[in-house]
């Protein structure tokens, strides 16, 4: 199938962009992740799953450590979930012998209850559009700070929310803000207006690329730190120093960085840790990323910094996973409308010839095709991305691939072009994913299927 998607300039133009607008295994609550699965996989017997104890989880993850221990009431409850599950009652008065061996300090009780309450409470949902004129700030300094930096009078609908909650209620959120909505912003304004430092997890080398060239664009220091970092110990060094307000870093990255966050936190002051894409931190979710999964540490290590989990797109489901495995304490919840009447969706079945495909989404002016402004096509495989690279040579289009198997130089003349124009389009893999900060991208098309 060939999926595309037109985009509206004007409303391409996100808010959110300034200008133009030593791996360590953390291992999640039980109730979320390895011991529910456990009893519900279907290949484990009755029996096995009956006799179940924490024992037994305890070697089944023997390399995950972190786990947080369970009390009484959380064994009596997993008990009766399991016997829910096997259609019958089971015992649970010997308990204590089962578990025995896992002691509970005041600690571990208070993190239990805390992480129980989360659970349990109602997070403050926000749903639909608002209106431009409300949840504005009473104090000036904040607009003053928008207009210098980002060049607008007033905040988006959510955005003053969300940035005030962060800001000033210390409290964490969880934000599903569909694209064009200034998902950006809300996590880029709180340092610029403090002067400290934001600490950014996204999933797309990129995409961070992308938003530190913006930034600086707009005089605010910003950088990124991951393997397409040329200059890593002089960056770091800077940032020590207090440079940079916000800095960028990959998952991978984020999970061997405690210490360097610790001191960060020392020496400047971290006031907000924002994971975006939060949708990869999900099992469920359509673009996992087990590295996500391990953010959970950084609430446990950094408990009075508040964190902003944002994506564009996250079925309940989706959001309940995120908020648990990154640890949320009783967060807020925002969720906007989806609907984008400026996107044009259309689908239609391949015909074997990638060249007629891909006309059929294109202009002609006399023996010239092109396409109506700069374009991504999406490809299941590496191989897929080279037959359309060769299709669109032999249309005379200019275009540059981007997949795993090219050098890093390689990837960033192909990133650097598409920006600058220099080429129409950019042809990549789905699974590697390229991150594009670019407002007048006007088509996107899927070739799978």
């Amino acid at each position: 199938m060939v999926e595309s998607a037109v985009h509206s300039k004007a409303e391409e133009e996100e808010r959110g962009s300034p200008g133009k607008q030593e791996h360590q295994s953390v291992v999640d609550d039980l109730d979320t992740l390895d011991f529910d699965e456990f009893l519900l996989d279907t290949s484990v017997s009755e029996e096995k799953r009956r006799t179940a104890t924490k024992s037994d989880l305890k070697n089944q993850v023997s390399d995950s450590p972190g786990i947080v221990d369970l009390d009484d009431e959380d064994e009596v409850r997993i008990k009766n979930e399991m016997a829910k599950e096997l259609g019958r009652e089971m015992p649970v008065n010997n308990i204590s012998e089962t578990f025995d061996d896992f002691d509970l300090d005041a600690e571990d009780l208070g993190m239990i209850e805390e992480a129980e309450r989360s659970a349990t409470e109602e997070p403050t949902q926000l749903f639909e559009d608002e209106p431009d004129d409300i949840h504005q700030p009473d104090d000036p300094s904040y607009q003053e700070v928008l207009k210098q930096y980002f060049g607008y009078s007033k905040f988006r609908p959510f955005q003053w929310k969300i940035i005030n909650s962060v800001l000033n209620d210390k409290r964490d959120n969880c934000v599903i803000m569909a694209t064009g909505y200034g998902k950006s912003l809300t996590f880029q304004f709180p340092s610029i207006y403090t002067k400290r430092v934001s600490v950014i997890i996204s999933p797309l080398i990129s995409l961070m690329q992308d938003q530190v060239h913006n930034l600086k664009a707009s005089n605010i220091e910003a950088c990124f730190l991951g393997s397409a970092q040329d200059n890593m110990g002089q960056v770091k060094d800077a940032m020590f120093r207090g440079k940079y307000r916000i800095v960028y870093v990959t998952p991978e990255y984020a999970s061997t960085a405690i210490d360097q966050f610790k001191k960060l936190d020392q020496n400047i002051g971290i006031d907000l840790i924002a994971i975006d894409e939060a949708h990869c931190v999900s099992q469920w979710g359509h673009d996992f990323r087990a590295s996500y999964r391990q953010l959970g540490i950084l609430k446990k290590t950094f408990p009075k910094v508040p964190v902003l989990a944002v994506t564009a797109t996250a079925t309940v489901e989706v959001r309940n996973d995120i908020c648990r495995s990154l640890q949320l304490i009783n967060p807020n919840m925002t969720c906007t409308g989806f609907d984008r009447p400026n996107l044009f969706l259309s689908v239609s079945p391949k015909s074997g010839d990638i060249a007629n495909d891909l006309r059929a989404e294109m202009k002609r002016v006399g023996n010239k095709f092109s396409f109506d402004g700069p374009t991504i096509i999406y490809c299941p495989t590496k191989k897929a991305t080279e037959d359309v690279i060769g299709a669109l040579n032999g249309l005379n289009v200019a275009c540059l691939p981007y997949h795993a198997s090219l050098s890093l130089s390689a990837r960033k003349k192909a990133h650097h072009s598409f920006l600058n124009d220099q080429i129409q389009v950019v042809v990549a893999t789905v699974a590697f994913g390229m991150g594009i900060d670019k407002p007048d991208v006007r088509k996107v098309i899927h070739y799978g299927g």
